[in-house]
């Protein structure tokens, strides 16, 4: 892909944004930056890591960016939905509608990240830590028991 900017620093940055593309793919085939480094013309590996880690910090960037859109995007929707059953919900009372308003808000707050996360913990009974009946060594025992009267009973060792 030939560049056709005039300007030196316009070509410089065209050339490099293509070297740098070149790298990411040849990571993404599972190359090494040594390899990257010879194939693309890089000093050494380390030119060839920086090159890499540039071209996925805009990528990040640019992810993220993309994001916010998305993301103004869809509580604005939610908004329009909202504004839309308000009057039935919150003036005239309407129950399906105050159940759809709240379905709402609850989105809005899974999608804007409002909510706590659940915090879970596995304990026994009366919230007492867990008890384990067997421990690995004891399971061996017993799995090697069960072996042996499987070998008995079908005559295989």
């Amino acid at each position: 892909m030939k560049s056709t900017c005039t300007s030196k620093t316009g070509g410089r940055r065209i050339g490099e944004a293509e070297r740098e593309a070149k790298a990411v793919e040849l990571r993404r085939q599972g190359k090494n930056y040594d390899q990257i480094a010879a194939t693309v013309g890089f000093a050494d590996r380390s030119g060839a890591f920086r090159a890499v880690k540039r071209a996925l910090e805009r990528l990040r960037k640019q992810t993220t960016e993309e994001a916010v859109v998305l993301l103004r995007l869809e509580n604005d929707r939610l908004d329009v939905l909202q504004a839309a059953i308000w009057e039935q919900a919150v003036e005239q009372g309407d129950l399906f509608a105050v159940d759809r308003l709240l379905r709402l808000m609850q989105r809005r707050a899974a999608l804007n990240g409002l909510d706590q996360p659940t915090k879970t913990q596995v304990t026994g009974a009366n919230g007492d830590p867990l008890t384990v009946a067997l421990t690995a060594p004891d399971l061996l025992e017993e799995l090697r028991g069960l072996k042996e009267l499987y070998g008995q009973l079908t005559g295989e060792k």
